[in-house]
């Protein structure tokens, strides 16, 4: 076993160093808390300093085959807290859970895009958590949250965590999944375990695994039975579409005030659907001591390494005895906190904490169990006089485990202390024979369609107010030997198409890199092009619009022809999911005067210009129905625009109103026509 050690600096610490040997504390190591594995060259693991409340800039670290080296694109703890690193995919990973808790954020890394991206769990989750917590009066609530979480793809993974709590990613967003904890209370585990994984034929194998406890691990509230007595369900599989409980109920030694004491706390899962459960006397956690909400039991209980399959039941696999690994005085006692299955070999490493003798003094074990029963013990023993040689750290454990091939596996011990002159710093040690791993090497080659490409913005071109030009009247002459007469009919308007056409969308991606805590991070930022041909002078804006809110704008500007362009600032977070164009054209809408007009009426018009611009008139005026054909009314020229209409003026019949509106620059806008008033002469024909 090689340890990695990990420095606070990001820098590889030499153990053999002077001031290391003397006092190892000083090295300023980070504890691995969480390690995930893809391949045996793809490894993520979470670190965490020992000090408390401390950011930590080196939060996720990559291990490429050869070194680990931290994510140079992590934004610090503060920004993403968490414990939990996760694979989704070849290129995006997850950093969850924290021991703080209190459902803060997930934070997602995009490997496509590269840029992490801290998400909010949905309302619902939040508020479900939370009237939980009061309803149970759980005074730990500050503990409560995601803790778990597993991936079958990039768009696809699930979270679990306290009080039944189930959250999908489906590529887009994150969405409630939730028992009904409020009307089946014995479904309120608190999740500490899942994976889930394509399996023979691509179909989807998963597991999640979960205490006996209600909500956190600090209450140490056991839960109701299910209708009939049997005990609350701990194992959950999946079905492709969702996660159900199943009857599985792990070994336990039940007591007269609590039959339900085993917590299972890890699972493991091969491709062939065979996998492994640890568990602990419920309330226990490696590292904790005594039992959280639990008195203190002296009869022997089982802290078993049991075999699980969501195909079924494997009578070829039953794993070591009950009674092989358990927690009592007296005895050697083992507490679980993290398992692997080992590819390849059905069996499986699980790493916590053995009290010597049931002492209250505990050290880092490692166990690798096989289906035929038989174990092989790794104590990391204290280093102290007559004691073993391995370094680790006084009253620690193992944190997490992960395991590659039947040659290749990690461990990651945990920083603890016995006394100040035995300090010893947290390690992580990769468990080889020397030789190459008996797997296939990982690679990055993943196709997949980019958000952006799933969700491009849609252009709603509606047509602009036409530019209406005037024609000159038609002048009709008659000549007899007495008169002349001269006749004129109405001015015609004549409406020209749309100013512009041809519409075209393209979206260019940026990615900025600045630095953040002295590492090097990427930020990306979306730029979004329209360019169109342009007929006729125009003036355009363009405003995004995502749920119906503006988003983003572009101001106006003057086009000419042939071309024009316009540009959108966008990110992920405000992507549109409609453009609108906009003119500077003056608005406004003519009040109803009601469907039949006689003898003088009233017109009003409410208008209204674009910012720095004033409304200079309003033109009210009436055409015969569907003629198109314009006579002038009256123009008002101040607030509230308003004429007087004399209707005898005109022939009885059907008629069209309107008002245009022109602003201080002399533009002119038009507005809806209402349309079939009809005008009748006061005897009312």
């Amino acid at each position: 076993m090689q340890p990695y050690p990990f420095g606070a600096n990001g820098d590889p610490v030499d153990l053999s160093s002077e001031d290391c040997r003397t006092r190892p504390s000083s090295c300023a190591l980070l504890n691995v808390t969480s390690l995930a594995f893809r391949a045996w060259n793809r490894g993520l693991a979470a670190t965490a300093t020992n000090v408390p409340g401390a950011s930590n800039p080196l939060g996720v670290w990559l291990y490429n085959g050869a070194r680990w080296f931290p994510d140079p694109t992590f934004p610090g703890s503060r920004a993403c807290p968490g414990n939990t690193v996760l694979w989704a995919g070849k290129l995006d990973y997850w950093l969850i859970g924290t021991p703080t808790g209190n459902w803060v954020n997930l934070c997602r890394f995009d490997g496509s895009q590269f840029v992490w991206e801290p998400l909010p769990l949905p309302t619902a989750t939040v508020a479900r958590g939370k009237a939980l917590d009061k309803s149970i009066g759980n005074s730990n609530a500050g503990t409560t949250g995601i803790t778990s979480g597993t991936c079958l793809a990039w768009d696809d993974c699930w979270f679990f965590g306290t009080y039944g709590t189930v959250v999908h990613w489906d590529g887009v967003e994150l969405s409630d999944d939730s028992p009904p904890v409020t009307l089946k209370p014995w479904l309120g585990t608190e999740f500490t375990g899942a994976t889930l994984q394509a399996g023979a034929g691509g179909t989807p194998l998963g597991v999640a695994v979960g205490s006996s406890n209600l909500g956190s691990a600090r209450n140490g509230t056991a839960l109701p039975s299910q209708p009939g007595g049997t005990p609350p369900p701990q194992l959950f599989t999946f079905d492709g579409s969702g996660w159900s409980p199943t009857s599985f109920s792990p070994p336990a030694t039940p007591q007269p005030s609590d039959p339900f004491r085993t917590d299972l706390v890890g699972v493991s899962l091969q491709a062939d659907g065979h996998g492994w459960a640890a568990g602990n006397p419920a309330g226990r956690r490696a590292g904790a001591f005594p039992p959280f909400g639990r008195a203190v039991v002296t009869s022997a209980e089982p802290s078993p390494l049991v075999p699980v399959n969501p195909q079924g039941d494997d009578p070829s696999c039953g794993g070591p005895p009950t009674s092989r690994f358990a927690f009592a005085a007296g005895q050697d006692s083992y507490l679980w906190s993290s398992i692997a299955a080992v590819p390849g070999t059905g069996d499986a490493i699980a790493g916590g904490q053995v009290f010597p003798g049931g002492g209250p003094t505990g050290e880092p074990v490692l166990v690798q169990a096989s289906c035929d029963g038989r174990t092989s013990v790794t104590r990391f023993e204290l280093a102290l006089a007559g004691r073993g040689t391995v370094p680790a750290n006084g009253a620690g454990w193992i944190e997490a485990v992960a395991a590659n091939a039947a040659n290749d596996a990690w461990a990651a011990t945990s920083f603890g202390t016995l006394d100040a002159a035995s300090d010893q710093p947290a390690r992580l040690y990769h468990l080889t024979d020397g030789q190459k791993p008996q797997a296939p090497a990982g690679d990055d080659a993943e196709s997949r369609p980019l958000q952006l490409q799933l969700d491009p913005p849609i252009i709603v071109f509606a047509p602009l107010p036409p530019v209406e030009v005037t024609e000159p009247a038609p002048v009709v002459e008659s000549t007899t030997t007495q008169t002349q007469t001269t006749t004129q009919t109405p001015a015609r308007t004549r409406r020209l198409p749309p100013a512009i056409s041809n519409v075209h969308s393209k979206v260019v991606r940026k990615v900025v890199r600045r630095k953040v805590h002295g590492l090097l991070t990427g930020f990306e930022s979306f730029r979004l092009n329209l360019t169109f041909k342009v007929r006729r002078p125009v003036t355009l804006g363009l405003r995004a619009l995502r749920k119906n809110h503006v988003v983003a704008t572009a101001s106006l500007r003057k086009l000419r022809p042939p071309s024009g362009k316009l540009v959108l600032e966008i990110t992920r977070k405000t992507w549109p999911t409609k453009l609108e164009f906009v003119t500077d054209t003056p608005t406004g809408m003519l009040a109803n005067p009601g469907p039949v007009l006689s003898g003088t009426v009233t017109l009003r018009a409410t208008a209204r210009a674009i910012d720095g611009r004033k409304v200079r008139s309003v033109r009210f005026e009436y055409s015969v129905t569907g003629a198109d054909a314009w006579t002038t009314i009256a123009t008002a020229g101040v607030r509230p625009f308003s004429i007087r209409f004399d209707t005898s003026s005109v022939q009885p019949g059907s008629y069209d109103l309107r008002a245009v509106i022109t602003d201080s620059a002399g533009v002119s806008g038009v507005t809806p026509v209402l349309g079939n008033r009809r005008i009748q002469s006061a005897g009312g024909k």
